[in-house]
């Protein structure tokens, strides 16, 4: 599940396809902007009764993938791995 935060208005969980709730399925909804400003990333999986914060992994995940598939960042996907991690991305990796 990921946090979205629209400003003034107020932080929603975002809806999910229970068909793309992979990490794979969701660094790529980040990478091409599908949610609004990030802020939090959670799985969980109810039969084996865990759930935990995700967010550095995913935002670890965004970087590992783009540098793999040569891809650039836009705004909304630089700043979540900015804020996430704490480290400026390299010029190379984010959009123009």
């Amino acid at each position: 599940m990921v946090l979205g935060d629209f400003g003034r208005l107020t932080r929603a969980w975002r809806e999910m396809d229970d068909e793309q709730t992979s990490e794979h399925d969701v660094v790529q909804a980040i990478i091409s902007g599908e949610y609004t400003r990030p802020v939090k990333v959670v799985a969980f999986d109810l039969d084996e009764r865990w759930a935990g914060d995700v967010t550095e992994n995913i935002a670890r995940a965004v970087v590992t993938t783009a540098i793999e598939e040569g891809l650039t960042l836009g705004r909304t996907a630089s700043e979540f791995v900015t804020r996430v991690t704490g480290e400026d991305l390299p010029a190379d990796l984010i959009e123009a």
